[in-house]
């Protein structure tokens, strides 16, 4: 004797069978031209994202002995990026001097994390344009920021 379940799985299985190859049939056209849009996208792209490695980890001014830690990610142009792979041990200086000589108020306010932006931006293209090669910073991102 034929239970309910038994009777409804026999009836639905070739179904779904059908209803999911019409699926499948029906999406993978669409979903092979988004990835080759997105890939097409991607060769495009006239900017990357560089970060610099390893973490940010410094003193800054101060009395007491207090520092700063901060991940750093830089918007470039796709001919910057090796010009500042090649260079990147001065570019973490400059960026390490830069947070050395801040004060607390300056990198506790939004206001003040803005300017360090903008001067370690400033900076790191002045060196740049002296060693010669491309020198396009869009924009420099702080991933995690922390002071003690």
């Amino acid at each position: 004797m034929n239970t309910c379940k038994q009777i409804y799985t026999r009836k639905l299985t070739p179904w779904l069978c059908v209803f999911q190859l019409l699926l499948c049939l029906g999406l993978a056209p669409q979903a092979y031209a988004a990835d080759e849009a997105s890939a097409e996208e991607m060769a495009q792209s006239k900017s990357a994202y560089l970060q610099i490695k390893p973490t940010i980890i410094t003193n800054y001014a101060g009395g007491k002995l207090k520092y700063v830690r901060t991940d750093i990610a830089l918007r470039v142009s796709n001919e910057t990026k090796s010009n500042l792979m090649n260079h990147m041990d001065a570019v973490k200086d400059i960026l390490i001097m830069l947070l050395a000589r801040q004060d607390k108020e300056t990198l506790t306010t939004s206001d003040g994390l803005q300017t360090v932006k903008e001067e370690a931006k400033e900076e790191i293209l002045t060196f740049l344009a002296a060693e010669g090669g491309p020198a396009d910073i869009m924009e420099v991102l702080f991933m995690s920021f922390l002071v003690e």
